[in-house]
C-alpha cells in the first residue's frame, strides 16, 4: 500500500497546473486563434452573356468539402464584385465554384440544355488577404461547379 501524502505536500502541488492559468487558477486556453484573411471576387465581362440574371458563388474549402461562405449578386451591369471579410484560415486551400443563372429558375443546373454558365476555380492555399479574379470566360465552363449548391 502507498504512503498516504503529507498535507503540506498536497498544498503545494493543488495550484501547479503545469501551463498558464488565469483569475482563480484555472487554465487559459493557450491556443492561438487562426489568422483569417479577407476574400474578394471580382470580375467583369458578364453583361454580354449574363445581363439581367443572378450570379451565384460559393466558397469551399479543399480537404472537406464544406461550403464556408455564400453570396450572390444580380447582374445588371458588366461586373462581379463580392467582398468575404476575415473568412480565408492561412495554410488552407480553397475553390470558388460559381454560377450564372442563365436558365432563370434560381438552381445551379448543369443539364439538361439549356444550362447555367458554371466555373470551378481553385484559389490555392490562403496566405494573405486575396483577391481572385471571376471573368466570364466560354473556355473555363466546368458543371463540376455546380456540386456545392
Amino acid at each position: 500500500m502507498p504512503a498516504p501524502l503529507l498535507p503540506s505536500l498536497l498544498l503545494a502541488c493543488a495550484g501547479s497546473t503545469g501551463g498558464d492559468t488565469g483569475t482563480g487558477g484555472h487554465p487559459v486556453d493557450t491556443v492561438p486563434a487562426p489568422v483569417l484573411w479577407d476574400l474578394a471576387a471580382e470580375g467583369s465581362s458578364w453583361q454580354r452573356f449574363h445581363h439581367e440574371e443572378d450570379f451565384y458563388l460559393n466558397v469551399v474549402r479543399d480537404h472537406d468539402g464544406v461550403v464556408v461562405a455564400t453570396d450572390h449578386q444580380f447582374l445588371s451591369g458588366d461586373t462581379v464584385s463580392l467582398f468575404f471579410p476575415a473568412l480565408l484560415q492561412d495554410g488552407v486551400a480553397y475553390t470558388l465554384d460559381y454560377f450564372a443563372d442563365h436558365n432563370l429558375d434560381g438552381v445551379c443546373s448543369a443539364s439538361p440544355s439549356p444550362t447555367d454558365h458554371v466555373w470551378h476555380q481553385s484559389i490555392g492555399v490562403a496566405s494573405g488577404p486575396m483577391t481572385v479574379l471571376v471573368h466570364h470566360e466560354g473556355e473555363t465552363i466546368d458543371h463540376t461547379g455546380c456540386e456545392s449548391f
